[in-house]
């Protein structure tokens, strides 16, 4: 659970509700510099990086029983040829960052999903596709233990 300033609240609960931007940085070997994304059409300065506007969606897909977590589709609009062309550039395994932040408090970052692993980068003019895998919880150690009543009396 991530913790949310008070301003966040606040705004949430407004009847106008106060305008905030989504950003979205993706990092790799072979980008000189990360890509940068914001939602808002004014571009976003946050904590001393640049976020030009950039079109994109996000599509979550929903649950299945043999699949209970799935990844989500990234679409950014590949407006003038210059996400295409970064992307090309890649080497290595993309991570994405996804940031909220308030359009009056940019340096803020109130929720953020942070290097999610990014795959099957797709170039289609007029737009670049990537999937964002979701975390594997069996990697937790958590999920990783056996938990015997013998060992582990207290978890009954």
């Amino acid at each position: 659970m991530q913790d949310v300033s008070e301003a966040m609240i606040r705004a949430i609960f407004k009847r106008a509700a106060e305008p905030t931007a989504l950003l979205v940085t993706i990092t790799a070997e072979g980008l000189e510099t990360p890509i940068r994304a914001s939602s808002d059409p004014d571009g976003t300065e946050s904590r001393g990086d640049h976020f030009p506007y950039f079109p994109f969606t996000f599509g979550w897909g929903g649950a299945a029983a043999d699949e209970p977590v799935r990844g989500a589709t990234l679409e950014i609009g590949n407006t003038d040829g210059e996400i295409a062309l970064a992307v090309r550039t890649i080497t290595g395994a993309p991570l994405a960052t996804v940031e909220v932040v308030r359009t009056a408090s940019p340096d803020v970052v109130e929720l953020a999903m942070v290097d999610a692993k990014v795959s099957d980068v797709e170039v289609d003019d007029p737009r670049v596709t990537a999937q964002i895998i979701p975390k594997n919880f069996e990697d937790e150690p958590a999920c990783k233990a056996r938990y015997i009543m013998a060992r582990t009396p207290g978890l009954v």
